[in-house]
């Protein structure tokens, strides 16, 4: 079936597939015949529906555990309020944003909100986390928050834009999906930080007693983190270093078993109607929607489908090539006897009377078999049954002129529809070439080209094994060898030469998009430190967390699909954000415990990964399964990011050579204690 064509894009569809599935519902199928609505623009359209529900369950599920963790964490109420305030207030900038830069959402860029959750928080939490060790020293907020800014604000700054940088690395590639992604969340998290360095200090400053809602720790920018839980990292770094890298081993033997899967159905959501029905016309029949469309003139037409017929991997050829089967000279022979063979007709008596005894020996018959069948079957035959006696009791109701009347418009109709069979069998049997024009309108609109072309619809052929033609195995194959068989392989086209193209390209651009957030990531660190390897120490969790997503993806048998593929790069951004703020710190205390961890470090890159880590552990929450397992690798990494943080770069960084310690001790500091 096909909708008229409107500009309204997917709202538009959405509302169109509502207004067909009400008309399929109320269709009477004969018997055990059961009725669906599939196809890719239904499957697209609940997709969409669908990861709509899904972002929007999660990114309220986020913000409501984000705001409990504050509460349990800040034990207060106010504290969590202000912030979530204030990255309300970022949040409605992000969408300002997003309307000014792309304009719309979609599949990706619908998630980007709980990615601002997870992250805008995190800039508060440094703030409080800091606050919470210098308010002793500071009698009003101003000083407090200016030693509070030139301690951690570099560090904030970086981290921020080191993030953003990693999302603005995607929209460099051509793969749109991705790039508008990049653009809405990497101007977000900018919109975010700014959001909550101005809004919660003047929040803050509103509400008057800020000592009485910040609460007061102990030990102040020195303090330790952990309570010593982490001594071993301070006493024993090579071993630690030792043993991590035997981990990091046990992730790189996993890696190898990673696959990415370019079936783009094991994405949808599995009670979706669009869903379960096209994996069961794929199931049963895989000349479905995946078929590749080739368009070629009418003279060419009879030996490209002889040669496409041909190859293995075909099952058959459609669209037009119905009119020019596989044993067509054996059809030509068989009509051409069929049109020397006698026609036998039996007239039948006038009159409703014969036809009234027919319905009913028929009712009989219905009644007497219904008994055995199953209660589905048994309701829709009674239906039939009700049906023919209304029919028998309305003849019993009709004067004997209606009868006549009746049986003479029913005659007129017979012969009217049995004129038009048989042109239809006349032409049938006609020995001349089946051209374009014998099709009816509907098909010759999907068919045939406004410049007469062809389209054949070549479907694959089914697999022993039962996968499905968007099988990593079995795709590439199939397009590769049609395109062989064809003189012009660009002229391939349709869902399956989409997927697999789609599929080359997103593997190309993350690989693009990861080096271009690597190169952008390292030039920040750079600029910030302006020493290389306080640049390489920074990276190193993230580097490790990288590594874990794979090796542990690819022990627990997960896959990389469309949608978590390309968030890989974020990973590096985040990461790398969370080891500015420990490499700063170390630089700032050199003998902190542990090293980059003191001085509510440590307490602030736990609770602003934790909440990360929430955000995107909402989307598991999701029916979409590539949302799902977006949620489920940016969880993985960024757990292993942290852990990281805990172990290798306090270890790194206590091995470190003494020279950048002492000079970073020398530094002059002003009256609050911040090195200037």
């Amino acid at each position: 079936m096909q909708f008229a064509e409107t500009n309204s894009g997917i709202d538009q569809t959405s509302e169109n597939l509502a207004w067909l599935r009400e008309q399929v519902d109320r269709l009477e199928g004969p018997l055990d015949l059961s009725w669906g609505v599939t196809g890719i623009p239904a499957i697209e359209a609940d997709e969409t529906a669908q990861s709509i529900r899904d972002a929007s369950l999660a990114s309220v599920v986020a913000m409501v555990l984000i705001t409990l963790l504050m509460l349990l964490v800040f034990r207060g109420v106010r504290v969590p309020l202000l912030a979530a305030g204030s990255l309300l207030v970022g949040m409605a900038w992000s969408f300002g944003w997003l309307i000014i830069a792309v304009g719309h959402l979609q599949l990706l860029s619908v998630i980007f909100s709980v990615i601002l959750l997870g992250l805008g928080v995190d800039f508060a939490l440094h703030l409080v986390a800091r606050l919470e060790l210098v308010q002793d020293e500071h009698d009003d907020l101003p000083s407090a928050t200016a030693r509070v800014f030139r301690g951690i604000g570099p560090g904030m700054v970086t981290g921020a834009l080191t993030t953003a940088a990693a999302f603005a690395s995607t929209a460099l590639t051509d793969f749109k999906g991705m790039a508008e992604m990049g653009i809405i969340a990497a101007g977000g998290i900018v919109l975010c930080m700014v959001a909550m360095l101005s809004a919660f200090p003047a929040g803050l400053a509103l509400i008057g007693d800020w000592k009485r809602i910040i609460r007061r720790r102990r030990g102040g920018e020195s303090a330790q983190f952990a309570h010593g839980w982490l001594d071993g990292v301070e006493d024993h770094p090579l071993r630690v270093l030792i043993l991590c890298s035997v981990v990091v081993i046990c992730f790189v033997v996993g890696a190898p078993r990673l696959r990415y899967d370019a079936n783009v159905l094991n994405l949808q959501p599995p009670g979706i109607e669009s869903v379960v029905w096209e994996k069961r016309l794929a199931e049963e029949d895989e000349r479905s929607v995946w078929a590749a469309l080739l368009l070629v003139t009418p003279t060419e037409a009879e030996q490209m489908i002889d040669r496409l017929r041909a190859l293995d991997v075909v099952a058959d050829v459609g669209g037009m090539g119905i009119l020019l089967p596989k044993d067509r000279a054996e059809r030509q022979r068989r009509v051409a006897e069929l049109r020397q063979a006698p026609v036998e007709t039996v007239t039948a008596a006038p009159g409703l009377d014969d036809m009234v005894v027919q319905l009913a020996t028929i009712r009989a018959g219905l009644g007497t078999r219904s008994v055995s069948q199953p209660p589905a079957v048994q309701a829709r035959l009674a239906k039939v049954v009700r049906r023919i006696t209304q029919a028998g009791g309305a003849y019993q109701r009709m004067s004997p002129p209606d009868r006549t009347e009746a049986w003479s418009t029913l005659d007129r109709t017979f012969l009217a529809a049995r004129d038009r069979l048989a042109g239809w069998i006349e032409q049938a049997l006609t020995d001349a070439p089946i051209g374009a024009d014998l099709l009816p309108e509907v098909l010759r609109r999907q068919w045939v080209g406004t410049d007469a072309s062809w389209m054949l619809m070549v479907h694959p052929a089914a697999d022993d094994r039962g996968r499905s033609i968007l099988h990593p195995d079995r795709l590439g194959p199939f397009v590769d060898a049609v395109r062989g068989a064809v003189p012009d392989a660009a002229a391939v086209i349709g869902p399956p030469v989409q997927i697999y193209e789609s599929s080359k390209l997103i593997k190309t651009e993350y690989i693009k998009a990861a080096v271009y957030a690597v190169a952008a990531i390292l030039l920040l660190l750079f600029l910030d430190f302006r020493s290389l390897p306080d640049a390489l120490c920074a990276m190193a969790p993230v580097a490790i967390g990288f590594v874990g997503v794979f090796g542990l993806m690819g022990l627990l048998g997960q896959q990389l699909n469309f949608a978590n593929i390309i968030v890989l790069p974020i990973i590096f951004g985040i990461g790398a954000g969370t080891g500015v703020h420990v490499v700063h710190r170390w630089r700032a205390e050199p003998h902190g415990k542990p090293a980059g961890l003191s001085g509510g470090t440590g307490r602030a890159i736990t609770l602003t990964m934790v909440t990360t880590m929430i955000g995107f552990g909402c989307m598991l929450l999701a029916q979409h399964q590539g949302i799902r397992s977006l949620g489920l690798v940016m969880v993985i990494g960024l757990g292993v990011t942290l852990l990281a943080c805990y172990t290798v770069l306090p270890a790194i960084l206590r091995l470190r050579p003494s020279g950048n310690n002492q000079r970073a001790a020398r530094e002059p500091r002003d009256a609050s204690g911040t090195a200037s």
